[in-house]
């Protein structure tokens, strides 16, 4: 069997970019303006990428993730929780995805079969089919940018604006165990490149809130989220396009779910040091 050892880069970027679109659909009305997004938004990614990065140097240098040591198990353990609670966060985002937008409970009745799958999901699975999804994505931000091409307008990002821009609240900067788990999920010698992954999140979030604020202005009303962006496309073939890009977001929900599951298969075998035990005839195949 071919095995991988460690994540694509690319594989660990999309299920964070998943999690930053859900946040981004679900975001109220009175959000901070895209200018503040960027200005306020940027030092603040850039001292999340530091923290990753020097996290991640002292993990290699202390092997913080070996099940030989107290402190490499503990460290394991806490991630463990962490992982999981990204876990359930996930589930609670997607199951109330299908009931406002599909008016179902499939993803209830597939959860154990897709946790039963995952956990025996190799590494090598999980970044091909990142390269299929990323496709996907890209085909759907495509078909939504010319969709909305025609109802952006730039003198939208110069409306009322507060005396300052503090004054609409600092923008979300959520912190992912991936961005610290990097030693023990990317490919050896991609650290680095894992480290980049804040920026990541952040330009999605800041390319979303610029686009709102083209399409919709300056949302003030708690009654409007995010969504509103994908419900105001529209290119006369379609009326409801939102639903399918929403399946699109749906997709990549999923792909989390399974990357979540195999890292803490990886936590459990690697850094807590459960390993499965070999029979002999698997052991002489």
């Amino acid at each position: 069997m071919i095995q991988s050892k460690g994540f694509s880069v690319s594989a660990i970027g999309l299920g964070l970019v998943s999690v930053t679109l859900a946040q981004n659909f679900a975001q109220m009305g009175n959000i901070s303006s895209a200018r503040g997004v960027i200005l306020l938004g940027l030092p603040g990614t850039l001292a999340l990428s530091a923290a990753s990065l020097l996290f991640c140097a002292i993990a290699l240098r202390y092997n913080l993730f070996s099940a030989q040591t107290w402190t490499g198990r503990l460290v394991s353990a806490a991630f463990l929780v962490w992982f999981g609670v990204e876990l359930a966060g996930t589930v609670l985002q997607a199951q109330a995805v299908c009931r406002q937008q599909f008016s179902s409970n499939a993803l209830i009745g597939l959860l154990p079969l897709l946790v039963l799958l995952s956990w025996r999901m190799e590494n090598h699975a999980i970044n091909y089919t990142a390269r299929i999804l990323w496709w996907v994505l890209l085909v759907g931000g495509i078909a939504c940018l010319l969709g909305l091409g025609g109802r952006m307008h730039w003198q939208r990002l110069f409306g009322p604006e507060p005396a300052s821009l503090w004054a609409a609240g600092l923008p979300q900067l959520r912190l992912y165990p991936e961005y610290f788990a990097l030693p023990l999920l990317c490919t050896k010698g991609k650290e680095h490149s894992g480290a980049l992954l804040p920026f990541w999140c952040f330009g999605i979030q800041a390319g979303y809130t610029l686009a709102l604020e083209l399409v919709l202005g300056r949302m003030r009303s708690p009654e409007y989220t995010g969504i509103e962006l994908l419900r105001a496309w529209g290119m006369g073939y379609f009326s409801r396009l939102d639903a399918l890009l929403v399946l699109f977001w749906l997709a990549t929900a999923l792909f989390r779910l399974c990357f979540l599951i195999c890292c803490l298969r990886l936590l459990w075998r690697e850094g807590l040091g459960f390993r499965p035990v070999k029979t002999e005839k698997e052991g002489t195949a």
